[in-house]
């Protein structure tokens, strides 16, 4: 089969104007102006000389929110107030994509520790996704290549799998990936998963493994997958459940935000957990044209040798945890690893191993005939 040729989008969305919140800028920076985009704060912000001031400013953008200090401390109400104006779609995109970057070589060592437990994930969307042989499948923010490694064994050398992420050196880790198992099915596009430039009808089955929940406008990917499935084709995919049934992922950042008393995310920013709620996830793919829309529970064990191990993956993979400690003094951050590897003991086995038992949620719709 032949590979697909495409043309990048260009995207035509202006960045989102803050509006009026010049009372709530504590850096005279920023009070000249009643009208700032998020790109303008921060490139305001590294002309500041207090490093306090660009270290707080740093801490909530790294979620493509933007606060601004307050004092010695952040306005709780102020910061609420804000992140409706201030969050701007375009400049998380960026921000993430740089964030996956930087962590891409993590991602190559920790990958088969990853796997062993991920591996069921990729399992059941290829199997709710019903992919055969010969099939096209499509598998959007692919990241290191899964669940599309696992597709392209399914669909054989007479099927093809299409794998998307915007972050190039996560790609990079996939085709080395792809490459070393033989496989010659696949095809790797560096391309944004809300703006999916490919052909309508065009794909048998779409596979997305925790992607949805990073989209900041979930319900438009959504419609635009449905168009891009060929009548009757499935989309299937996993998103995380509410953060204490994911202790692997919200132990971490739990640990951080108590130690940098920083306030919780805004309920509809897009996160790790951003989708679960099963009831929401449900309505948009109701919404956005599927049917026969089933969602269920999945554990996802995932497991390291010692707590040192498992703090070691944190500090190499988990990006927006590296992103918040960055700015912070050498002896403060290490301080915080501490603390992390001292909450992780409590899921130690009797061996030392760290395993944490997490819940995920696997999701499918098809598109009508």
């Amino acid at each position: 089969m032949q590979a697909f040729r495409w043309n990048p989008p260009k995207s035509s969305r202006a960045a989102r104007n803050n509006g009026d919140a010049r009372e709530r800028y504590a850096h005279p920076d920023l009070r000249e102006s009643s009208s700032l985009f998020v790109g303008q704060v921060v490139a305001k912000a590294a002309t500041w000389q207090d490093p306090e001031d660009v270290r707080e400013l740093r801490t909530l953008t790294c979620t493509g929110i933007v606060a601004i200090k307050v004092g010695k401390r952040f306005s709780q109400r102020g910061l609420h107030a804000m992140t409706e104006q201030s969050f701007d779609p375009l400049q998380y995109k960026a921000k993430q994509r740089q964030d996956w970057d930087a962590v891409a070589a993590g991602w190559k060592k920790w990958w088969q520790t990853l796997e062993q437990g991920a591996q069921r994930v990729s399992d059941r969307l290829v199997a709710l996704a019903e992919i055969q042989p010969g099939q096209r499948v499509l598998d959007v923010a692919t990241g290191i290549g899964e669940p599309a490694v696992t597709a392209a064994r399914k669909i054989g050398p007479t099927g093809w799998v299409v794998a998307t992420d915007q972050a190039p050196q996560m790609l990079a880790v996939a085709q080395e990936r792809a490459a070393d198992k033989g496989l010659q099915n696949i095809e790797f596009l560096e391309m944004d998963g809300e703006v999916l430039d490919l052909p309508e009808d065009g794909f048998d089955a779409i596979l997305c493994r925790w992607g949805l929940m990073f989209f900041p406008e979930c319900a438009k990917a959504l419609a635009r997958m449905v168009r891009l499935l060929a009548p009757n084709g499935r989309l299937a995919a996993a998103t995380w459940d509410i953060p204490p049934k994911v202790p692997m992922i919200s132990l971490a950042m739990g640990v951080v935000q108590r130690e940098l008393q920083l306030p919780p995310p805004p309920t509809k920013a897009p996160g790790p957990f951003s989708l679960a709620d099963t009831r929401t996830l449900e309505q948009h793919f109701t919404q956005a044209g599927f049917t026969d829309v089933h969602s269920e529970p999945l554990t996802v064990p995932f497991e390291f040798p010692s707590v040192e191990d498992y703090v070691g993956f944190q500090q190499e993979v988990a990006a927006p945890v590296v992103t918040l400690l960055a700015d912070h003094p050498p002896r403060r951050q290490a301080e915080i690893w501490a603390a992390i590897a001292g909450a992780a003991r409590q899921y130690a086995t009797a061996e030392g191993r760290i395993r944490f038992l997490n819940e995920a949620i696997c999701i499918v719709g098809r598109r009508p005939r």
